[in-house]
């Protein structure tokens, strides 16, 4: 079943300073087409980025799989974002019934 999943302020980088604190830097937000299975296994089929042209519109533009960012936005929902994924999945679902 295919999906689509919206995020703010989603980190590219996660890093720690010399004191220890857990930072993050280049927040993005979007969504992305994820193909999701009966077992809660998802891949991302397309990322996209919000962005701000000088009209002040929201505008969606696609992020081709070749561009450094969508490798990174996949990493950062694959690493920090499975569980919430799924579970925003299966609530939407249950909604939908």
């Amino acid at each position: 079943m295919r999906w689509n999943y919206s995020f703010d302020d989603l980190p590219l980088r996660r890093f720690t300073d010399h004191a220890g604190n857990a930072l993050t830097a280049g927040l993005v937000s979007g969504s992305v087409e994820i193909e999701i299975d009966r077992n809660s296994q998802w891949f991302v089929r397309k990322v996209y980025l919000t962005g701000y042209p000088k009209s002040g519109r929201p505008v969606e533009c696609e992020i081709v799989p070749s561009d450094p960012l969508h490798g990174a936005i996949i990493n950062e929902l694959e690493a920090h974002y499975d569980r919430h994924i799924v579970d925003s999945f299966h609530d939407e679902m249950a909604d939908a019934v």
